[in-house]
């Protein structure tokens, strides 16, 4: 161990002298050993004494590691201080050891995986316990900075090198996700894709499992790529409104939901298409509601607004 070359120094001397060897001082860190081969003929060997010249003596042993002179055998390692950096980083030789791991990121040879990329002070995932958990996550996390989510990204825990997802925990999951996770670097989500794929080749939306969930998505998951939202939005020839809850809320709606395709807004509109059947309408509820709405309301077509204006005319 390295941190016992000072007793091993010692000893080569205390048993060079033993030996019927003799020892003189050459200067104060240099001693000259004179002994005898095996021929016995002189030799002499120069041992350079293991001297801890440090600026701060004080700080040795103070429970914080410090770097250069300090953290060297001479010096015990700042006298134990570094102990678990020198195991944690063996070859990062840095000038403030401490300042690794320290919760700030210090760029430059710090940031090196030698020093753990600064003990993972430069890495900005949101969970650093998800690194070195076994599990590869992507993003941030399987990046240099972050040692490759902690190693967990490196070997063969990824299969999918090229892909770039944010959440690699994702890929192979059983839901298809979609963007940057349904491409073949990401291998079609893990193959969680593939089933979609085969039926909306051209759907491109960004949560392919809700085409098909029963719930009518609007925008890009109601074209005929994307089966009409697979099936929860009818195709044109259909009822197609906002807000599908109100179809036979007991409220009459105009405009599209007061049609045929729409059974007359699920039925809540049949008496009022009785009574006004060319009265058109955005808010058929509001006639003869009690109050009078001017406009188209106030027509003939419309019974002068169910009778609510014809008080206004007498």
């Amino acid at each position: 161990m390295k941190g016992d070359v000072k007793e091993h120094a010692n000893l080569l001397l205390l048993l060079f002298l033993i030996s019927g060897n003799s020892i003189s001082a050459q200067d104060e860190n240099i001693f000259k050993l004179t002994g005898r081969n095996k021929k016995g003929k002189s030799v002499a060997n120069l041992v350079k004494k293991l001297v801890c010249d440090v600026e701060y003596p004080e700080k040795l042993g103070d429970g914080t590691c410090d770097g250069g002179n300090y953290n060297t055998a001479a010096c015990s390692y700042d006298e134990g201080d570094c102990n678990e950096f020198n195991k944690l980083y063996p070859d990062c030789n840095v000038e403030f050891p401490s300042n690794v791991g320290n919760g700030y990121c210090d760029g430059g040879e710090y940031n090196r995986e030698v020093c753990g990329y600064d003990g993972m002070d430069c890495c900005n995932a949101d969970n650093l316990g998800l690194l070195g958990d076994g599990i590869c996550n992507g993003g941030v996390y399987n990046t240099e900075e972050c040692g490759y989510d902690g190693g967990d990204c490196t070997g063969g825990n990824n299969p999918y090198p090229g892909c770039n997802a944010e959440f690699l925990s994702y890929v192979g999951d059983g839901i298809c996700n979609g963007g940057v996770y349904n491409t073949e670097e990401c291998g079609y989500d893990g193959g969680d894709c593939t089933n979609f794929n085969n039926l909306y080749p051209g759907c491109n939306v960004e949560f392919p499992s809700r085409v098909g969930n029963g719930f009518c998505n609007l925008g890009a998951y109601d074209t005929e790529e994307c089966g009409f939202d697979g099936g929860d939005c009818c195709d044109p020839e259909c009822c197609a409104v906002d807000d599908p809850d109100q179809l036979g809320d007991g409220i009459c709606n105009g405009g599209a939901y007061n049609t045929e395709e729409c059974e007359y807004d699920g039925g809540d509109c049949i008496d009022f298409n009785n009574l006004y059947p060319d009265c058109n309408v955005e808010f058929p509820s509001n006639i003869g509601n009690g109050y009078c709405d001017n406009g188209i309301y106030s027509t003939e077509k419309c019974g002068f607004d169910g009778g609510d204006c014809t008080r206004l005319r007498k």
